[in-house]
């Protein structure tokens, strides 16, 4: 074995996590994200976890299980709901990058996490947009639209929700 991590010698990636992702990226065939994502939970920044996470769950497709896609929901609300409690003037209107992040990988096709499940752990108080997107996967079209309508005031968001799932 080489020398410490802090010697520069190899180490888990501490140091460095983003050439540990690109090595654990590389590996042919892929290590099982069940192996990885744990260890790289504990040993790198969560914005650098979220981010393996997804590059990983785009580059396996389908076949990746829905657990990994739920794990993904979760470590997005995380950041947004530190955002939410932490940034001064935060809005429900406000999408920062990581809650754009949320609210596309919610309305992808591709994403198949379990929304009934994920539903329990979305605040009530907040983050109606999340909820809105919640709902429409598990067919609740008018609970999704009357949180539009009426939590977020928005005409328009209602509109393009109605032009989106009946068109």
């Amino acid at each position: 074995r080489g020398a410490p991590p802090q010697d520069g010698g190899e180490g888990g990636g501490e140091e460095r996590p983003a050439e540990g992702l690109a090595l654990f990226a590389s590996l042919r065939p892929p290590l099982p994200l069940s192996t990885v994502l744990p260890h790289v939970r504990a040993h790198a920044p969560e914005a650098v976890a979220r981010g393996y996470l997804e590059t990983e769950l785009k580059a396996r497709g389908g076949s990746t299980p829905p657990e990994f896609h739920d794990e993904l929901v979760l470590m997005y609300l995380q950041a947004v709901q530190e955002e939410r409690l932490t940034k001064p003037g935060w809005s429900e209107r406000a999408h920062s990058a990581v809650r754009l992040r949320l609210l596309n990988f919610l309305q992808s096709p591709a994403a198949r996490f379990s929304p009934d499940k994920m539903l329990g752990r979305f605040p009530l108080d907040g983050l109606y947009e999340e909820r809105a997107q919640l709902l429409s996967r598990i067919h609740h079209h008018r609970s999704a639209v009357s949180i539009y309508v009426h939590a977020l005031r928005s005409p328009r968001l209602a509109e393009a929700y109605c032009d989106r799932v009946w068109e």
